[in-house]
């Protein structure tokens, strides 16, 4: 195959610009002198010198014919390097001999003598012990297999004594270790070996037997193993003493180097890199391993040069060593009618972190019974680096302003066991809150935190506008490590922070007929609370008969529709609506319906709910009343799918782990015969036997949220463990029932837009309310919601009036991208200027799985190439690709290049051109 190309100085896209330009000058110019020739002399003279100049401008850009030519067949392989974030990290911690034979790979290095032979002899022990263990297995073994491996592993041993005997220890006064090392091994190993070929082999007892014998044979080479991985890092001391600061220097750049730059070097050097020393006799495919697909980055099927660097490819914020390499490859390359000779081969360079996909195991083994092997080259070092790392904050996205915020750092902790190091959350440039620690070397540590609030309140107050009210005021802190000795990356060690402070407690107004214990827990609950000011209504006893106190204190129930609608949440107990007017009927429920207010009833033994007036009161309810008896005795409660489904009601995790824990509630001793009513939601039963009770039901009415409670017993859940479940309980149910403050308010708009933070593909809820000059909500306006990031709008969401809500509008955005949000709003019949009310919010990116976890998993990569019928090897062992990959070709390519721009078919046609050209001249008496 003959392909053109351009070697020259100049590029081959200037060259032709200039080219076609001078072309064009010489015609036109030519032209003139030939305008009074005959009509084919016109044109032809002026073409003939526009192509000698167009020719010989062209040669500045050295044309080439490369010319390639495949002889025999090549075996096809595939260099596969993961680019994901963790391989951006530095592998400083690497054991200082594995730092030595990196550098000198890479030619970091001092020229000079530099002797492996320990680490060569080392590495042979190891593989020698693997592949020993690896090929006798835990099943069962025939007697054949074992004749065979015990062969195998008497010749490999006996050249192991033939290495160690020709191998010095290099080091000064060494040698008598070396003699005892020696010694040694022919007794402990070779002669052992020796012994055991005496032993029969006649049946699977025996068979088993010398199994267990070899396998105790080669587990005794590791101590060898180790001491000359030992006598080789003594001598890598000694030779960087030797050496002085040009080695000093090469570990240093080897400190300050990234794994996919050290692969980019090894791969792409145009000599003596892998690809250019496998070309010669493979097809050679590289790409990249991006997410869970691969980017194409060189071919050799192509006419392309190798690249120098592969700069313009992402990093991956996740690793699928499976999905986006085996299964493509195995796919690509599987033959059916292939022959049991594998001549394809996939070669992943990788540090083996796999956090997304299938097992790469599993399919590395389908990527075999493909004929298509799988080398694994593994780059860092199996230890985590030095470190401290912030990688998460748990805290609570609202807390009122009073109180404090109680939350838990999670850290990594990767550095050497009692080092000092400071934990900080700063409100800018503001200490707020810090502890002293010392370092575990752990792989996760959480550490609690707990600060004021309304300091923050006050200091972030006076960076807003005076004119805006704040119900939900936004803060935003800073936790962080303080740089410690010793740290290898300091640009991880800090999380932002950010949640709301209610700046208004929510009011909840609690009725009952008298002081039940569920009241009078749950009056307690709310008073403990900062966030929450309830005002608790008991009906007074008159000569028998019930009486509704009425007033504007507390232990009143309010004497206007505007006082009762300043309360965000009524609970409603076993209170019959005879105590009420008919005009307090009205307002209660116009409260639900209008006001958009949430209730919660709670029955009670008196089975006042019941007798609520279907048409008043009684409309709000969730629930019919069953005719049967109620069930006097419950086993336990268990949360509905729905259930499961609602925030509310998570009490420990989710799902499965939340439904087993409401099951160990303590059940209530008496419950309600109800049915759900048409529309409404269970969302908790009573199981008593094989029958099943709704326990806990829920509905829409109007603008707002009914709650009902077949039960009045979740004071019990204090039971040993006090307010820790039935407060959490109440807040999260009392919160959801009742509508959600607007977060900021001025003079006509009051805007929420939902909680401080959001996931990255979440939406946002956006809700506005619109007030005239007069005051009075406005209902009939075309209102947008404008998102903007970066200062400019990202996205409209067109806000739709809220059913039985005068004057509110609401919509959801659609999924959002990360970074940080602010919120306003444009209305028809309001000036631009007229909303000074805004919000603002933050969605995270997904969370970066890659830095979690840098240490090179060898364990992996051993097993992905163990399945896949090749062989796992370290960076430094990376040029023994092209020898293992060796058997794959039974062919070679032929390269050579023509260049045109010196040879001589291009200078004789430019000296023809203007020969020809000199001559017509000639002959038309133009000379």
């Amino acid at each position: 195959m003959t392909s053109l190309r351009f070697v020259g100085d100049l590029p081959v896209w200037l060259g032709l610009i200039l080219a076609v330009v001078g072309a064009v000058m010489a015609f036109a110019y030519y032209r003139r002198e030939s305008f009074d020739l005959p009509g084919r002399l016109r044109w032809l003279l002026p073409c003939l010198r526009a192509l000698a100049i167009w020719m010989v401008i062209v040669s500045l850009t050295g044309p080439v014919l490369h010319h390639r030519q495949e002889i025999g067949q090549l075996g096809s392989v595939r260099l596969l390097v993961d680019t994901s974030q963790s391989m951006t990290a530095s592998d400083p911690q690497m054991p200082l001999p594995r730092k030595l034979m990196i550098a000198r790979e890479q030619g970091w290095l001092p020229q000079g003598q530099f002797d492996t032979a320990l680490y060569d002899l080392s590495n042979r022990i190891a593989t020698v012990r693997r592949d020993t263990v690896a090929a006798l297995g835990n099943d069962a073994i025939t007697k054949e297999r074992a004749t065979s491996i015990r062969s195998l592993f008497s010749d490999k041993t006996a050249n192991l004594a033939t290495s160690i005997a020709a191998t010095s220890y290099a080091s000064e006064g060494s040698d008598a270790d070396h003699a005892a090392l020696q010694k040694s091994f022919d007794v402990d190993v070779l002669e052992k070996v020796k012994s055991l070929e005496k032993d029969p082999i006649e049946n699977t007892e025996q068979a088993a037997k010398v199994r267990d014998q070899l396998i105790a044979a080669a587990n005794r080479l590791q101590g060898f193993e180790e001491a000359y991985s030992d006598a080789f890092a003594d001598y890598c001391e000694d030779w960087i003493q030797s050496q002085g600061d040009a080695a000093l220097a090469g570990l240093q750049l080897f400190d300050q180097s990234m794994r996919i730059r050290r692969i980019e070097s090894q791969l792409l050097d145009c000599e003596n890199g892998l690809v250019a020393r496998l070309k010669d006799h493979h097809h050679v495919d590289l790409a990249a391993l991006v997410g869970q697909g691969e980017v194409p980055i060189w071919s050799s099927r192509g006419d392309v040069e190798v690249p120098t660097s592969w700069d313009d490819l992402r990093s991956a914020m996740e690793t699928d060593l499976a999905s986006g390499l085996i299964l493509e490859t195995a796919e690509a390359t599987g033959d059916d009618s292939a022959t049991e000779s594998i001549g394809a081969a996939t070669v992943l360079f990788s540090d083996g972190q796999h956090n997304t996909g299938p097992s790469p195991s599993q399919l590395a083994g389908v990527a075999r019974s493909q004929h298509n092997a799988v080398f694994t080259v593994g780059f860092g070092t199996g230890n985590e680096p030095t470190d401290l790392v912030m990688l998460n904050a748990e805290y609570p996205d609202t807390v009122y302003k009073t109180d404090r915020v109680r939350g838990t750092l999670i850290i990594k902790d990767r550095m050497p066991e009692g080092r000092p190091f400071v934990v900080q959350i700063r409100d800018g440039e503001t200490v707020v809150w810090q502890e002293e620690l010392k370092s575990l070397n752990v792989a996760q540590r959480r550490v609690d935190f707990d600060l004021a609030v309304e300091p923050l309140v006050e200091s972030a107050a006076e960076r807003f506008d005076a004119k805006i009210e704040h119900h939900s005021m936004p803060l935003e802190l800073t936790a962080q490590i303080v740089p410690a000795d010793g740290e290898t990356e300091v640009n991880n060690n800090a999380q932002t922070i950010r949640f709301a402070a209610v700046t208004q407690r929510q009011k909840v107004l609690l009725i009952d007929s008298r002081s039940r214990w569920e009241t009078r827990y749950l009056k307690n609950l709310f008073e403990r609370d900062s966030g929450w000011e309830i005002r608790s209504v008991i009906l007074e006893n008159e000569n028998g008969e019930h009486r509704l106190p009425k007033g504007d204190l507390d232990g009143t129930f309010p004497t206007s529709k505007q006082a009762l609608f300043e309360f965000d949440l009524i609970i409603y107990g076993d209170v019959s609506s005879d105590v009420f007017n008919a005009t307090e009927t009205t307002w209660l429920r116009d409260f639900v319906d209008q006001r958009g207010g949430g209730m919660i009833f709670i029955d009670g033994a008196h089975k006042a709910l019941s007798q609520l007036d279907p048409q008043t009161l009684g409309v709000l309810l969730p629930v019919t009343w069953s005719s049967g008896e109620p069930p006097q005795k419950t086993d336990r409660l268990q949360l509905t799918d729905l259930g499961s489904q609602t925030p509310a009601f998570a009490m420990q995790g989710t799902g499965s782990e939340n439904e087993q824990f409401w099951e160990q509630f303590s059940p209530p001793h008496r419950i309600a015969s109800v049915e759900a009513a048409p529309g409404a939601e269970v969302l908790a039963e009573a199981v008593v036997g094989k029958e099943v009770f709704p326990a806990i039901v829920s509905r829409s009415f109007g603008g707002g949220r009914v709650l009902y409670f077949a039960f009045d017993e979740t004071w019990r859940w204090r039971y040993r463990v006090a307010d820790q479940i039935h407060q959490r309980f109440w807040n999260q149910v009392a919160r959801w029932v009742m509508p959600r403050p607007f977060a900021v308010s001025d003079q006509y708009l009051a805007l929420d837009s939902g909680p401080p933070r959001y996931q990255a593909g979440q939406s946002a809820p956006v809700r506005a309310q619109l007030r005239g000059p007069d005051g009075n909500l406005v209902s009939d306006a075309t209102v947008d919601a404008l998102l903007w990031r970066e200062g400019r709008i990202v996205a409209t969401v067109s806000l739709q009036p809220e059913e039985n809500l005068p004057g509110t509008y609401a919509a959801e955005t659609a999924a959002l991208d990360p970074g940080e949000y602010e919120v306003t709003i444009r209305a028809s019949g309001f000036n631009e200027s007229a909303f000074e009310a805004k919000t603002q919010f933050v969605v995270a990116a997904p969370q970066n799985k890659e830095l979690d976890q840098v240490a090179c998993n060898e364990a992996l990569l051993l097993d992905m190439a163990t399945a896949g019928g090749g062989q796992y090897l370290r960076e430094e062992q990376l040029g023994q690709i092209v020898e293992l990959l060796q058997p794959l070709s039974s062919g070679r390519v032929v390269q050579s290049e023509t260049l045109l721009w010196q040879s001589w078919p291009w200078f004789l046609t430019i000296v023809g051109l203007l020969s020809v050209e000199w001559l017509l001249r000639k002959r038309s008496g133009l000379l």
